[in-house]
């Protein structure tokens, strides 16, 4: 693919800023929409795109300003996943690690606005201020994209709140889904009018040190939950701890709850940040390394939180042949490991995380049974021993438990019940 000759016409200018989650995009909508479809396909479609508000493109239009770009008016933030920046990374879709800046010009050509080879990218030129600005906006726009659907997570606890809060001793947050429905409002606002009231900045200035720690707290006791689904327990003691940790432990609201308080949390640092942008600017560039840096963190722990769970869970109520007789166990088994499961998928797609299959199985029939009764009879027998009626009794253990006990067969002894064929007699 052969690199496209610059043009000094502006409107083949797409300018952007990359950040950890994303790149916001600057140009006409017609390059723009281009450019994310070509990011699409791409990454097969792991990228969800949203648009900058008025208020925030003004910001944009003067920095576009700076760099001799008059068509920046234009903007739409667009979130990759990190693998998937990998891809968009080695198509040059973006520059590369190794390229010194955060913002960059793109000049190409083609008809119709359509990227019809290799992207060149150079520095975006603009004062250091305007160029702050928009790496400002950039992180408040991965605040705001970071976790999708989450008013559906909001329904499925609002009624539940204190309880759940009271068993992952979080209560410090409070009342979490005012809290969060209050600053989804104040963020809306700033998004809108472009500033933070002093008055509305001083009411919610103190939430979020007990976000932080509320959060810290509901991600713990919802791994320590998860902890106790042991995959290799029997079928009657899997069904137990499973019934335990949906009902009592309430395991899938609580990952409901835990998208609900890290969307509230992201909403204080999206109105933090405006507090610094609009009083402090001195302090922006280390309040963006601190907001990224949140962003990141807890990225990475909700991932290894959802590898966790979908280890623990996947199989989770699979059914070995000799435990079959355990009706009630593994209807109660089945029926909770698929719930809890699609709670599991809702705390995925509310992160957008890469899809993981489940693993299915039947429930084994009689006829399994017996084979797997006559495979340890068969072993037995091969070690020179005899199941007896005793023997055939300690094989009903085995429906309590899923590990081989076929060295565990309770026989009788050759004086007791007479001997075993020989397999060394002499010749005639």
């Amino acid at each position: 693919m052969e690199n496209l000759p610059e043009t000094t016409d502006p409107s083949a200018d797409l300018s952007i800023d990359v950040e950890d989650d994303g790149v916001l995009v600057m140009g006409t909508p017609e390059l723009i929409d281009s450019y994310i479809a070509r990011l699409r396909e791409v990454t097969n479609n792991e990228v969800s795109d949203s648009a900058i508000s008025k208020s925030d493109l003004g910001t944009i239009a003067g920095v576009a300003a700076g760099a001799a770009n008059a068509t920046a008016q234009h903007g739409r933030y667009v979130k990759i996943a990190k693998e998937s920046m990998k891809l968009v990374q080695a198509s040059k879709m973006v520059p590369a690690k190794n390229v010194p800046g955060n913002y960059f010009r793109a000049t190409t050509v083609g008809a119709g606005n359509k990227f019809s080879g290799q992207i060149v990218w150079k520095p975006l030129v603009g004062s250091p201020a305007r160029l702050a600005s928009i790496q400002m906006i950039a992180i408040q726009m991965a605040l705001t994209t970071a976790l999708a659907d989450v008013q559906k997570a909001v329904a499925k606890v609002e009624d539940k709140v204190d309880d759940l809060l009271a068993l992952s001793k979080a209560q410090m947050v409070g009342d979490i889904v005012g809290s969060h429905s209050y600053l989804k409002r104040l963020v809306t606002e700033v998004r809108t009018n472009g500033s933070l009231p002093n008055s509305d900045w001083e009411a919610v200035a103190s939430l979020g040190p007990s976000l932080e720690k509320g959060l810290e707290r509901i991600r713990s006791y919802v791994g320590a939950t998860v902890g106790k689904l042991d995959p290799e327990m029997s079928v009657s003691k899997r069904a137990a701890r499973i019934e335990t940790a949906v009902a009592e432990n309430r395991l899938g609201e609580s990952l409901q709850l835990l998208i609900v308080a890290e969307q509230t949390l992201y909403y204080w640092q999206h109105l933090r940040l405006r507090r610094v942008m609009d009083t402090e600017p001195q302090h922006r560039e280390s309040v963006h390394s601190s907001v990224q840096s949140i962003l990141t963190t807890q990225g990475r722990l909700d991932a290894e939180l959802w590898s966790q769970l979908h280890t623990r869970l996947n199989g989770f109520d699979k059914v070995k042949p000799l435990e079959i007789g355990r009706f009630w166990d593994i209807s109660t088994l089945k029926t909770n490991t698929v719930r809890l499961q699609a709670d599991l998928e809702d705390f995925r797609q509310a992160r957008a995380g890469q899809l993981q299959e489940w693993d299915r199985y039947d429930t084994p029939g009689i006829g399994d049974a017996m084979n797997e009764i006559g495979t340890i009879a068969t072993h037995a027998w091969n070690r020179g021993s005899t199941l007896t009626a005793s023997g055939l009794r300690g094989l009903a253990d085995l429906l309590d438990s899923p590990e081989d006990k076929s060295e565990k067969v309770i026989v009788q002894t050759d004086s007791e019940v007479g001997t075993a064929p020989q397999t060394n007699q002499r010749a005639e």
